[in-house]
């Protein structure tokens, strides 16, 4: 979607999401299908960020915009698995649809000296604000409801959500430890470049989970990326094409060239680092270089030249060795 910074009325304050680090694993869920976890992982994203910032009180936000503005039709129905009413994202207790839809937000200290948010709910809202309770009324009709970001509240929920709602909350809102920093400009940029949108989201942001474990940059093979987000071979090499295009992250290749054939000890993954949202390549014609492909003949030659230098080295070391080493 173009123009999204405006349409949410974005502004700079807004920008830190944190996203918890078990996000990743909890989606490898057999019921979440796998091409449909980069949408999982956006849809979440996105609506901890607009209740995070109160954005229901800017504008009327429905599942149809919200679809919208991950890049798919209002009307496409595939993914209402996840995240109708007692749907998918439900039952593993990360959003909840509800009526409790905040319509401002404020930061308090309670009397400890702990930061606490203090939501201005709708229901209050239409109470308190003379004048506008038609109006809304009209716009947030009684059978609407918002997804509420359960994780955001509490992170270790294994029963029913309402069991949790009165513990002094633990979740991304409050505590961000073993969480991830995901600036909502890389959203922005993502979804505003269709050729990254929702699978280019997942994985930069995993692949930015990693590098804030490996400062060096996190080698991995695309097998292991595969098995970890779900991605099939194809989708994850165009996915991490458009990464590269658009720079959002380096790719440092540890060896020389590939070939049918190689070696298992010469097989070495590639390591992957993420840019910050400056670096990145608004046009998305970025060069870059390649592993270089050669063909199995040329492999064997190169096998066939590097046993001839061995056997040389050997032959010379042999030569070598001086007459009072002898045993005889």
């Amino acid at each position: 979607m173009k123009n999204l910074k405006k349409y949410l009325e974005h502004e700079e304050r807004e920008g830190k999401i944190f996203v918890p680090n078990e996000i990743f694993k909890d989606f490898q869920n057999e019921k979440i299908r796998k091409y449909h976890r980069p949408f999982a992982f956006s849809f979440y994203y996105l609506v901890n960020y607009l209740y995070r910032n109160a954005k229901y009180g800017n504008r009327i936000i429905i599942q149809k915009d919200l679809k919208c503005i991950l890049g798919y039709s209002p009307l496409y129905k595939p993914v209402d698995y996840l995240i109708k009413k007692g749907g998918i994202l439900e039952e593993i207790n990360y959003i909840k649809l509800t009526r409790e839809i905040p319509m401002s937000v404020e930061i308090t200290d309670d009397f400890v000296g702990n930061r606490e948010l203090e939501f201005y709910y709708y229901e209050e809202y239409i109470e308190d604000v003379k004048g506008l309770r038609d109006e809304w009324k009209l716009i947030y009709k009684n059978n609407l409801k918002v997804s509420k970001p359960l994780k955001a509240f509490h992170r270790d929920i294994e029963d029913d959500y309402s069991v949790y709602e009165e513990i002094y909350p633990d979740g991304t809102f409050y505590n961000i430890e073993n969480t991830t920093l995901i600036p909502f400009e890389i959203f922005l940029f993502c979804m505003e470049h269709r050729k990254i949108g929702c699978n280019g989201f997942y994985l930069y942001s995993y692949l930015k989970m990693m590098n804030d474990k490996y400062e060096e940059g996190y080698t991995v093979s695309l097998t292991q990326l595969e098995n970890d987000l779900g991605f099939s071979r194809g989708t994850l090499v165009n996915t991490m094409d458009s990464l590269k295009r658009y720079r959002m992250i380096q790719v440092i290749h540890n060896q020389e060239f590939f070939a049918v054939g190689l070696e298992e000890k010469e097989r070495l993954s590639s390591t992957y680092i993420t840019n910050k949202e400056q670096n990145f390549n608004d046009k998305g014609d970025t060069f870059y270089k390649k592993i270089k492909h050669i063909s199995r003949k040329e492999y064997e030659a190169i096998l066939e030249r590097k046993e001839k230098e061995r056997e040389e080295k050997s032959k010379k070391k042999k030569a070598d060795i001086p007459l009072d080493a002898l045993p005889y």
